[in-house]
Parts: C-alpha cells; sequence; structure tokens
C-alpha cells in the first residue's frame, strides 16, 4: 500500500517588519534561511543559513525587522488560530 501526501516548496519573502499569523503546524514544515533573519515567537532567531524544523503540533507565528527570504518545504497545511 503507497500512502500519498501532499508536499509543497515555495520561496517566502518576508517584507521588513513583516509577520506570519499565529498557526498550527498539522504535519512537518522545515525551511532554509536564505537571506537576512526571521524570528520566532519564542525569540528564537534564525539566521542565513539555518535550516529549521517545525513538527507536528508546534503552534507559532514568525517575524523580521529587516525583511527575509526562505525556501520553504511543508506537508499538507496550517491551522489558523
Amino acid at each position: 500500500m503507497f500512502l500519498f501526501c501532499r508536499i509543497f516548496s515555495y520561496i517566502l519573502n518576508f517584507e521588513a517588519c513583516g509577520k506570519s499569523l499565529e498557526h498550527k503546524h498539522l504535519d512537518f514544515e522545515k525551511f532554509l534561511v536564505l537571506e537576512r533573519s526571521l524570528k520566532d515567537s519564542d525569540n528564537t532567531e534564525f539566521k542565513v543559513g539555518d535550516f529549521v524544523t517545525f513538527k507536528p503540533g508546534s503552534i507559532h507565528f514568525s517575524s523580521s525587522v529587516k525583511g527575509c527570504l526562505l525556501l520553504v518545504f511543508m506537508r499538507g497545511i496550517n491551522k489558523l488560530l
């Protein structure tokens, strides 16, 4: 038996002072920081070259003062809170 899941990949460009909405990950999301930096809601700062994984059930939002560029790999969808 084969199980299929939707896997999306995309480039995400956060504008300066950009912020994502708070959301819950229903499956894995991974991203690579390509330019500048991103700060998570727990104040963790992700910098160029960081490869980040959010596990299913993770709840957070992110922001970037100077803007940033991410390469995102996501399974399924996230639930907005």
